[in-house]
């Protein structure tokens, strides 16, 4: 028996969030965004293989949060903070405190080598408008206007920060998009309106359910 072919065999079943998170009010498709909190009884399999993935960041975190316990420029006052208002609500990773007591948003993410290339070329604003986007909504929510975005290369364990300050316009923006898509009473067309498959939307959960496929 060899032990991969195995392992890949593995597979989780996962359902939508049921609330419209700060991790995907950023993202460029509202049928995404609309059942990730009202798609509840769709369900696909994660493969072996994503949810290492996933997992790669939870342990890259527990990593992280150790480092803070060796430094006394920043006190980690908290972990998984949650936001909420009516339409949004998510998890930052952490809330910090330097020497003088301003606080910040927290921010980690684990990325391969070319996010990570593009991440130090362009900034986080430009690079990835999905990870700029949840910041802002968590900067709104908490009323904590700086972020300090930390991100990690999983090739080579090189890293990027970014200290990321409170835009209100975008910020003001994003809330009104979610209270928009809260409001659809039907499911709203994907971004592609479902003509024809498309590349992009195949790392989606819920490209099966747009193009009417079943999950083996």
């Amino acid at each position: 028996m060899k032990l991969i072919p195995e392992f890949e065999k593995m597979t989780s079943v996962a359902s939508p969030r049921g609330y419209i998170g700060c991790s995907q009010i950023g993202h460029p498709c509202d049928r995404y965004i609309w059942l990730n909190k009202y798609g509840g009884k769709i369900t696909w399999k994660m493969p072996f293989q994503k949810w290492r993935i996933f997992e790669r960041g939870r342990w890259e975190e527990r990593r992280v949060y150790a480092l803070f316990d060796e430094w006394e420029g920043f006190y980690l006052s908290s972990t998984q903070t949650s936001f909420s208002n009516d339409y949004l609500q998510g998890s930052c990773d952490g809330i910090l405190k330097d020497e003088d007591g301003e606080r910040y948003i927290f921010e980690l993410k684990t990325m391969n080598e070319a996010a990570f290339k593009n991440l130090k070329k362009y900034g986080l604003g430009k690079s990835n408008a999905i990870y700029w986007a949840q910041c802002q909504a968590y900067m709104h929510l908490s009323g904590i206007h700086k972020t300090i975005f930390l991100a990690v290369n999983k090739n080579d364990e090189s890293m990027y920060e970014e200290l990321i300050d409170y835009d209100p316009i975008e910020a003001e923006g994003l809330i009104a998009k979610a209270q928009r898509i809260d409001k659809l009473p039907h499911e709203p067309e994907g971004i592609f309106n479902d003509k024809k498959k498309q590349q992009a939307c195949f790392q989606c959960q819920f490209h099966k359910h747009c193009y009417g496929e079943k999950d083996e």
